[in-house]
């Protein structure tokens, strides 16, 4: 939702942004955001200008860089080895799981993993003797870091593949010359980060966790990081990460390269330096978390130790057909294990451990189904603004004042029709999940000046204005839209006493929004009138 507008505002009473905690902008304030670097957000918005603000254009550019990495990852595997071991890296990555997973529902790490490949490619072909590369491993980490911190670790990661390769390249300027632009380009978040310090007194959300404070600004974003020592971590990629064949593979890769010098068939020097060095960086990431979108920064690491198994069986063996007809077969059936996971994660035909892995995505595609109907819905209506008086004017100048230019923009585009005469408001039930409310719901409430408030803020208003403050304001029709998937424990939460009070009024569903098995995944109700929320008192 940020990337909309390329504004840092998250509506949450325990994440204070810079747009709530200054009356007037900074004018360090768009350098980045406050709980995350800024090069994502931005390479969005742009997407977003040039093609408009859809759930399909929001993961457009995950997907062209997910898709760009299987390409570099061919071509690190071939400057490593040959290309042989990197058309094999390739196609293992195309149909690696998380790979997948992460391009598909756009996670940073997208960006992390891009830029990751690239500072390798970098690195190997300046030890190679194209020392002008070295310029590149300066500006790909810079990028790496504005897309996410984590990608720190390519700074230990550089610095010990050179140090164990060619150590007399620390004395090339283009080195340092890498390092000047590596400066140059994170200076964005060195001057929001110490003004930030400057004026809060403290960084920002993601600097502050990883040195460990946690600022009262915020108190809502704590992580319970469940670290995970040495050797442990590697058993818990092992058993969390691909499916139990791919991993067979990859930990085969890791011990054959950790006995190479023993091996009758020998890896370069190179490859087993970097490829064991970037197995041992992305480890690092677990002695912090062990969220699942960590795993997936190993997945190229994971990727590389798996060819090399294979690759090594193809050396050692005499019957090379066999291996390439088996490789082969082997890709197709990660492929399947992939579609299963993903695309069929609703309703997989298999969730057996051994054979298959457990789905990773989650209900993102029953939210799609929620979103387009919202589109439609709201494509024959006019903007209206809610919030422009109480109890809807926000108690953030920086906002109510950019609010102001958004109404002027929407009355100068309506001409003299004025503002919408249907006046329908649109309420959703508080049990949704938060990130998929953002998109949906809060892009279109600020974004699009669109009627909309969860339960809980209508309940909220109706106790602050009256019961009538709706109909004087103008408002003929409201819509109740209540999920049928994320369930509440709470017996009594409010969704489930207005679904009561509908039903009792006599209300039927206006409409059901379900997915391709014919699922319910929405039940929306359409009234005249609110008056049946107070039918009781």
């Amino acid at each position: 939702m940020r990337a909309v507008g390329y504004l840092d505002y998250i509506y949450s009473p325990t994440q204070i942004t810079p747009v709530q905690a200054f009356e007037n902008q900074q004018w360090w304030q768009k350098f980045s955001f406050h709980d995350s670097p800024p090069l994502s957000f931005f390479i969005q918005h742009i997407f977003f200008k040039i093609f408009g603000d859809t759930i399909f254009i929001a993961r457009l550019p995950y997907a062209l860089f997910g898709t760009v990495s299987i390409i570099l990852m061919f071509i690190l595997g071939s400057s490593l080895y040959s290309k042989k071991f990197g058309l094999l890296s390739a196609a293992l990555a195309a149909v690696s799981n998380y790979s997948v997973w992460t391009s598909r529902i756009s996670l940073l790490e997208t960006f992390v993993i891009f830029f990751t490949l690239l500072t390798l490619i970098s690195i190997v072909k300046a030890i190679k003797g194209q020392e002008e590369y070295l310029i590149g491993v300066g500006v790909f980490i810079g990028l790496g870091l504005l897309s996410k911190y984590t990608a720190l670790v390519l700074l230990p990661l550089s610095f010990f593949i050179i140090l164990f390769s060619k150590k007399e390249l620390f004395k090339s300027r283009r080195l340092y010359g890498g390092m000047l632009l590596f400066f140059i380009i994170i200076s964005p978040l060195i001057i929001y980060n110490v003004n930030y310090y400057l004026t809060r007194g403290h960084f920002d959300a993601a600097l502050s966790s990883l040195v460990g404070a946690q600022p009262d600004d915020f108190k809502g974003l704590k992580r319970n990081y469940e670290g995970i020592p040495g050797f442990a971590a590697v058993y818990f990629i092992f058993e969390r990460s691909e499916n139990l064949f791919f991993s067979l593979f990859a930990l085969m890769g890791l011990f054959l390269l950790m006995l190479n010098k023993f091996l009758p068939s020998k890896f370069p020097k190179l490859l087993v330096t970097a490829v064991l060095l970037y197995f041992a960086s992305t480890l690092l990431v677990f002695f912090g978390s062990s969220a699942p979108r960590f795993i997936s920064l190993v997945s190229p690491a994971w990727v590389l130790l798996a060819s090399a198994a294979i690759m090594y069986l193809y050396q050692i063996y005499k019957y090379k057909r066999i291996i390439t007809v088996l490789t082969f077969i082997a890709v197709c059936y990660f492929f399947l294990v992939a579609y299963n996971s993903q695309v069929l994660a609703l309703e997989p035909f298999s969730t057996q451990p051994i054979l298959f892995q457990k789905p990773l995505r989650g209900l993102e595609n029953n939210y799609y189904h929620l979103d387009n109907w919202l589109e439609d819905f709201f494509y024959t209506q006019k903007p209206i603004i809610p919030f422009k008086e109480p109890p809807f004017k926000m108690p953030v100048p920086q906002l109510n004042r950019l609010a102001e230019k958004k109404e002027m923009l929407v009355k100068s585009r309506l001409g003299n029709q004025g503002l919408s005469p249907e006046m329908a408001f649109v309420f959703y039930d508080d049990r949704m999940q938060y990130t998929h409310v953002r998109w949906i719901f809060w892009r279109r409430a600020f974004n699009e000046l669109r009627p909309i408030l969860s339960f809980q803020e209508l309940a909220f208003v109706l106790t602050a204005s009256g019961p009538d403050f709706f109909e004087k304001t103008g408002f003929d029709s409201y819509y109740f839209i209540f999920t049928a998937i994320d369930k509440s424990e709470i017996e009594n939460h409010h969704s489930v006493q207005i679904m009561k009070l509908l039903d009792e009024a006599g209300y039927k569903p206006y409409t059901t929004i379900r997915n391709l098995q014919n699922r319910p995944l929405f039940i929306i109700y359409k009234t005249n009138t609110l008056s049946f929320l107070f039918s009781n008192g």
